[in-house]
């Protein structure tokens, strides 16, 4: 299920960017989203920002076992599917399937990693490319931890926090200046410091001599 927000350039500041290669099942939903969308709004398009948003997973091991309400960013999910399509895959060509570089694929697989649903495999004997399989089941032999300070990536409920604290950045971004520009200025004029008394005349009546 695709649960899709829509907001408009117009009053919402610029996004992040981050684009990578959608899984082709992903990629057509999206897509027929997109077209329908079209035929409702025209002639608003969508411009898609495949790096946002959460993605909620149960992951199947080959044991049987399910790992379920997996939370993740979308780059993530993507090369977890990716695993689920095919077992091993060579960091190089992992990257170049994912349209991103080869330092941030390795960056996001310390995810996967330190969870335990994949491993790294010795390299490759002709090019000797690191490369990573999933595990048949958690707990096992098979899935030993070989995760370094740089590889670790944020966990599910780190990356959805970080994503929420920068959900929040971008709206405090855009109210708070917007709040700013219409409200009309304050001008504070501070008290005298001395104070002057009213000039007062007194009338007296006059005197008359004894």
């Amino acid at each position: 299920m695709v649960d899709v927000t829509v907001v408009s350039r117009t009053c919402w500041p610029l996004l992040p960017a981050e684009v990578f290669q959608l899984p082709t099942k992903v990629q057509q939903q999206l897509d027929r989203y997109e077209k329908q969308f079209l035929h409702a709004k025209a002639p608003r398009k969508l411009a898609w920002k495949p790096a946002l948003g959460c993605v909620t997973l149960d992951v199947h091991f080959d044991d049987g076992s399910v790992v379920r309400d997996v939370t993740c960013t979308p780059l993530h999910a993507t090369i977890l599917h990716h695993f689920g399509e095919r077992r091993r895959w060579p960091l190089k060509e992992l990257a170049e399937t994912l349209a991103v570089s080869r330092d941030l694929t390795k960056r996001k697989l310390g995810l996967w990693l330190n969870r335990g649903f994949l491993h790294e495999v010795p390299p490759d004997v002709k090019d000797g490319d690191t490369t990573y399989e999933a595990v048949s089941s958690l707990g096992t032999g098979d899935a030993p931890r070989h995760v370094t300070e740089e590889e670790d990536d944020s966990d599910g409920a780190d990356a959805k926090a970080k994503q929420l604290e920068d959900e929040m950045k971008v709206c405090t971004g855009t109210l708070l200046p917007s709040t700013t520009n219409h409200l009309p200025p304050i001008t504070y004029n501070p008290p005298p410091t001395t104070h002057q008394l009213p000039h007062v005349t007194y009338h007296l009546p006059p005197t008359t001599p004894p």
